[in-house]
C-alpha cells in the first residue's frame, strides 16, 4: 500500500509540474526490442541436485521524453519475457518502469524526481543484493525526490 500510494504520489507532483509546459516540449518517442539467451546451472536454487536450463529472453521496451526550456520528464517502460526451454513452468514476466524529471524553479535552483519499479520472478539482480532462495515474485520500488541549487554561479 505504502509503495502504491508513494508511486500515485510522485506521478502526481510529476504530471502537476510539468502540465504547464507541455505545449512548448519536444516530445521523442523510442521503441526498442533486444533478445538474449541466458543459461543457469541451478535454476531452483537448490544447495543439493541442481538443475540447469537455458532461457531465450526477449525485452521489448518504449523510452518518452518530453524536454520543456524549464523542465523535463522521461518515462520508459520495459516488460521482459524469460521463456526457459526445459523447464516451461517457470517462464515468466519480468517489468520494469521509470519515471523521472526536474524543472527549474528558478535561475540556480532545480527540484528532481525519479521513481524506478520492478517486478520479477529472476532471484539474481545487479542492483539489489538481497539474498532470495526461491523463485517467488520480487516487488521494488525506489522514489527519491531533491532539491538542487547552484551557490556562486
Amino acid at each position: 500500500m505504502g509503495a502504491r500510494l508513494l508511486t500515485t504520489f510522485t506521478g502526481l507532483i510529476l504530471f502537476c509540474l510539468f502540465i504547464s509546459t507541455a505545449a512548448d516540449a519536444e516530445i521523442s518517442f523510442t521503441p526498442r526490442i533486444t533478445a538474449g539467451i541466458s543459461y543457469t546451472d541451478n535454476i531452483y536454487l537448490e544447495p543439493t541436485d541442481p538443475e540447469n536450463d537455458a532461457a531465450t529472453i526477449v525485452n521489448p521496451g518504449i523510452d518518452l521524453s518530453l524536454t520543456g526550456r524549464n523542465s523535463a520528464i522521461d518515462m520508459s517502460y520495459d516488460p521482459i519475457y524469460f521463456a526457459y526451454n526445459h523447464l516451461p513452468e517457470n517462464n515468466f514476466w519480468s517489468h520494469r518502469a521509470q519515471l523521472s524529471g526536474w524543472l527549474d524553479i528558478a535561475r540556480d535552483a532545480r527540484i528532481e524526481v525519479d521513481n524506478i519499479y520492478l517486478k520479477t520472478d529472476d532471484p539474481i539482480s545487479e542492483t539489489d543484493t538481497t539474498v532470495r532462495r526461491s523463485r517467488d515474485s520480487y516487488y521494488s520500488n525506489t522514489a527519491t525526490i531533491g532539491l538542487v541549487n547552484n551557490f556562486g554561479d
